[in-house]
């Protein structure tokens, strides 16, 4: 059996819905459609579920990073972490737990890229990406899967230097 989009999305929708959640659910689907097929067939759904579920924090920040890398070049770019964030933003009606002085997506890709960006290139790597990920506590409890602290402001926001 194969999983589509729109079931997908419809699942997004039932937890966020009064948000757009169309961006984010695009997302998630690439993700899991490893093979780039168009569809999620039943070994992808139970290999992405196992991972985001039952995954060690290691498993599901590589996830997490295959999802922001866009085109899967090994290396997320500031557009691409925008695309994401942007996605979660309309996905939670811009109700996000963030800095007071961070209001906007572009204000909290340049906030995560400051902390994470340890070589200063303008891109993250996999091991910046996870470095920056674990030493953040609300990040490390998101992944644990603690249902209290998911929101879409789960992203770095502690100094990481």
């Amino acid at each position: 059996a194969q999983q589509h989009y729109n079931y997908l999305s419809s699942g997004i929708n039932a937890e966020y819905g009064d948000g757009d959640v169309t961006g984010f659910s695009e997302h998630v689907f690439r993700t899991f459609d490893s093979n780039d097929n168009g569809l999620i067939d039943f070994r992808e759904f139970i290999t992405a579920l196992a991972v985001t579920s039952r995954g060690t924090i290691q498993q599901k920040l590589r996830w997490a990073f295959n999802m922001y890398d866009l085109d899967g070049n090994g290396s997320i770019t500031r557009q691409e972490m925008l695309e994401i964030v942007n996605a979660i933003y309309k996905m939670t009606g811009g109700q996000v737990n963030a800095p007071d002085d961070v209001t906007t997506p572009e204000q909290r890709v340049e906030q995560i890229f400051s902390q994470m960006d340890r070589n200063t290139d303008g891109t993250l790597s996999l091991s910046e990406f996870i470095q920056g990920a674990r030493s953040d506590p609300s990040i490390v409890r998101m992944l644990k899967c603690d249902r209290s602290s998911v929101t879409a402001a789960n992203i770095p926001t502690e100094d990481t230097s």
